[in-house]
């Protein structure tokens, strides 16, 4: 329970919101559907590896709170 609300109160930071937007913007998809509901080969694609990108430079960041930065595609 302490940890969920922990996270609800969380904020993505600026460098793991640059590291998402940059990989959309380097396959040409605005930043905005990589948080959205698609389902498109190519978006799901770009959206996984912006996940792996986004770990594998914020590291301190668990996979619940990666998940919360790219919200709304998942519900």
């Amino acid at each position: 329970m302490a940890k969920r609300a922990r996270l609800d109160n969380w904020k993505p930071g600026p460098r793991a919101r640059g590291v998402r937007d940059a990989v959309a913007r380097a396959y040409g998809i605005a930043p905005t559907e990589l948080t959205g509901r698609g389902r498109m080969r190519e978006l799901v694609r770009v959206r996984h590896l912006a996940f792996w990108v986004v770990r594998q430079t914020c590291p301190l960041l668990s996979l619940p709170m990666i998940g919360k930065l790219f919200e709304g595609c998942g519900d």
